[in-house]
């Protein structure tokens, strides 16, 4: 369900940024459509959520473990490293969520691979024969801390406690894998993930703006122009910062997604004000 979330999260900014990529089948996309549309799937998604995972009703019998880093041997081809290992028990079903990476890049790692992998981790975290687990694999250790969806692959057992689910974002694997340095738009890689980067501080600097001007929940609509009038300036202070156009910043934007490049943390040129 966090997953489905965080690609829910991940369309919204897309289609904040243009509703034409989500919005294909109206004929007049808005920024407006995006957002009530979001905002209708996340609070149909916190709703499911919160019948499964409390069945002890707000958070009764909630007991939270926080393990160690610690690193785990790995006897394939490379080794991953586990950043943090969560277990909480509600209702006396415990649900346990790992975020792994990657220490390096490994050339001859296949999908196979990391599937047999994945499934023996779980399997292994599995405390009971009964638990709930979730694990995600990230390239690296920045990705791990920052979470979200720019992981590799995920393998989780829910719900019933006893199917196995196993997920790999092919784009991102295929370039953690294949690492290439290639200039796109007269912009190198390290430059288009810094773009990458301050657009995203740009869509959250935004809304922490449009939020603090307009705090009551029944001003949505106010809120909501006010963010649309400050990404329009400060996407254009951006654009002429890094010298790219409009066109060039969307393509760099879902380059970024598609990659799972860092969204939250690293430095930027750009100053918003």
């Amino acid at each position: 369900m966090e997953t489905l979330l965080g690609i829910a999260g991940i369309l919204f900014i897309v289609g904040m940024i243009n509703p034409k990529w989500i919005l294909r089948t109206s004929k007049k996309p808005t920024r407006l459509k995006v957002f009530l549309i979001w905002f209708l799937i996340t609070l149909v998604f916190s709703q499911f959520t919160n019948t499964i995972d409390e069945p002890g009703g707000n958070g009764a019998n909630e007991n939270i473990v926080k393990k160690p880093i610690k690193k785990i041997s790995n006897t394939i081809k490379y080794n991953i490293s586990l950043l943090n290992n969560e277990i909480k028990n509600i209702g006396g079903v415990s649900k346990i969520k790992q975020r792994i990476y990657f220490e390096s890049t490994y050339k001859d790692v296949t999908q196979d691979d990391l599937k047999i992998d994945l499934i023996k981790r779980l399997k292994k975290a599995d405390i009971d024969g009964n638990s709930r687990v979730w694990i995600w694999l990230h390239p690296t250790k920045r990705h791990a801390i920052e979470g979200g969806t720019n992981w590799i692959a995920m393998v989780s057992k829910s719900f019933d406690g006893k199917s196995i689910v196993f997920d790999i974002d092919s784009k991102k694997f295929n370039a953690f894998i294949n690492p290439t340095n290639e200039i796109l738009y007269k912009k190198s890689l390290e430059e288009r993930e810094e773009i990458y980067l301050a657009l995203n501080y740009v869509i959250k600097f935004s809304q922490n703006e449009a939020d603090k001007e307009h705090l009551n929940p029944n001003d949505w609509e106010k809120n909501y122009d006010y963010n649309e009038k400050l990404l329009d300036k400060y996407y254009e202070k951006l654009y002429t910062h890094y010298s790219i156009t409009e066109e060039v910043s969307n393509k760099i934007f879902i380059e970024g997604i598609e990659k799972g490049w860092l969204e939250k943390t690293g430095d930027f040129s750009f100053k918003i004000k």
